[in-house]
């Protein structure tokens, strides 16, 4: 039992890391596109607010991850298994090319693969399931929307500074940006956390007899600091991408884009939460990108790198049903090679 509790953690960990090499960028890509401060001052700074958000507020997405979509009691140590090392692989290739992919459709495709295969169509909680799909659908675009709108206003605004004082606002702007990547890290972790180590709440609650609180807590600063380790380390390639390669950024509209996916993101983990029980696992990437989009859009469409952007759409695509078969085909085989459920 010990030893299935430190190969639960082990993996959580590596899915943490490569959650936060992909997603570091989703906090910190804008604020270091619009050269307001270096990469390591923005990841410090993601890593000490992406800790805060998952261990005061994670629980409420680890649960819709860890016990909503399937059945507790189908979370056998095989299917945890095999959706972690499918979240796990899909994110390694696309982390490695660049790819701002969603980490988010990447976990529950992969719990949504193991629990058609292990319980069958029938034990699919579709009525949550349905919930975290709209999520999805309407979280870019609610995005893409306040961005657009707010970037519009804050130009309005500007255009009637005097010229002489337009550095002051300029740093003030600079200084609100900052203020938002930390708000952005926050609403990171409280929803993110969830992708790393959400599949692993049943397993480990059930391992170690603890109660509901205790495990996500725990699993909340593991995934926290897996997440920490994944941006420093490798995170700088979707920074590029997002940051330099989708539009250019000024330090207005890289102020735009964060708060508009901070907000987007805080609305769908606290509102749903209210509401029906079950925080909303929306995507931080499909947030941030339709947010950058966004302001693109108001500065001109032709300032939109479209391959870039028809690159990224086609890889967000295809993460649902590669990550479903990859945790399939990594069950079937744990299950044939070991001859366990």
């Amino acid at each position: 039992m010990i030893a299935l509790v430190a190969l639960s953690l082990t993996l959580a960990i590596m899915v943490a890391w490569i959650l936060g090499a992909n997603d570091a960028a989703n906090s910190t890509a804008t604020v270091v596109g619009g050269g307001v401060i270096s990469l390591r001052r923005a990841l410090t700074l993601f890593s000490i607010f992406v800790f805060l958000g998952a261990t005061t507020q994670g629980y409420k997405v680890i649960k819709t991850i860890g016990r909503g979509i399937v059945p507790i009691e189908i979370m056998s140590s095989s299917a945890v298994i095999a959706a972690a090392l499918a979240a796990f692989l899909w994110l390694l290739l696309c982390t490695w090319k660049g790819i701002p992919v969603s980490t988010t459709h990447t976990s529950v495709g992969a719990v949504l693969g193991f629990g058609l295969i292990a319980a069958g169509v029938e034990k699919i909680n579709f009525a949550v399931l349905m919930k975290v799909f709209i999520s999805w659908a309407f979280s870019p675009l609610i995005a893409m929307v306040i961005s657009l709108t707010v970037y519009k206003l804050l130009e309005h605004l500007f255009s009637k500074i005097p010229p002489h004082k337009l550095s002051t606002y300029d740093s003030a702007m600079r200084l609100m940006l900052i203020g938002v990547v930390c708000f952005t890290a926050y609403s990171f972790g409280a929803n993110d956390v969830a992708n790393a180590v959400g599949i692993f709440d049943a397993l480990v609650e059930r391992s170690l007899g603890t109660s509901f609180v205790i495990s996500t807590m725990f699993l909340s600063a593991i995934g926290a600091l897996g997440i920490i380790l994944g941006g420093f380390t490798y995170g700088h390639k979707v920074i590029s991408t997002i940051g330099f390669k989708i539009t250019k950024l000024s330090p207005l509209s890289a102020f735009t884009a964060q708060f508009s996916m901070a907000l987007t993101v805080l609305l769908f983990t606290t509102i749903p939460h209210t509401l029906f029980g079950y925080g909303m696992p929306i995507s931080t990437t499909h947030s941030i990108v339709g947010a950058v989009i966004g302001v693109g859009i108001a500065k001109g469409v032709k300032s939109i790198d479209r391959v870039v952007v028809t690159y990224i759409l086609a890889s967000w695509a295809l993460t649902v049903p590669i990550a479903a078969t990859l945790a399939i085909v990594i069950y079937l085989l744990f299950n044939v090679i070991f001859g366990v459920a």
